[in-house]
């Protein structure tokens, strides 16, 4: 089973401030093990994920969660 973990922030560079930040941490399981990753089983297909489609599902999650806001001139 695959297993991803990443962090990702997002920093004022004029005087780094973490504006927002947000962690994928997750070991991948039979789904009988846990009903609750139904979810993250369906969005891999139903099958068994590599390590690279894992991440590509976290990073989905993660975009999913940023707060996006027009940016203030």
């Amino acid at each position: 089973p695959a297993s991803v973990a990443f962090s990702v922030a997002a920093v004022r560079s004029s005087d780094g401030t973490i504006l927002w930040k947000a962690k994928f941490e997750k070991a991948q399981k039979a789904l009988f093990e846990d009903v609750r990753e139904i979810g993250s089983f369906v969005k891999g297909g139903m099958v068994w994920q590599t390590a690279i489609e894992f991440t590509a599902i976290g990073v989905d999650e993660v975009v999913e969660r940023m707060p996006l806001k027009p940016a203030k001139r």
